[in-house]
């Protein structure tokens, strides 16, 4: 048991880690000018654990989306 809650945590961490990191990119350069590749090294993931939690960089955006940006804004450009 305590095995599958470590798992679950770091899912969790890698989960925000790349809406984190998706979200500060997308906000600095706007959605365009920023790749999975982008996201995925700002993030210290790969492109398996970024596919794993979504489905591609819309369904990332989209997700942030739903998610406060704090003071930030997102381009769309």
């Amino acid at each position: 048991m305590r095995q599958d809650g470590v798992r679950a945590q770091r899912r969790e961490q890698t989960r925000q880690a790349l809406l984190g990191e998706g979200r500060r990119l997308f906000s600095e350069r706007g959605y365009a000018d920023v790749g999975l590749a982008e996201i995925v090294a700002a993030a210290g993931v790969t492109k398996g654990a970024l596919y794993h939690h979504f489905a591609g960089k819309t369904e990332r955006v989209m997700t942030s989306m739903r998610t406060p940006f704090g003071s930030g804004t997102m381009k769309w450009r």
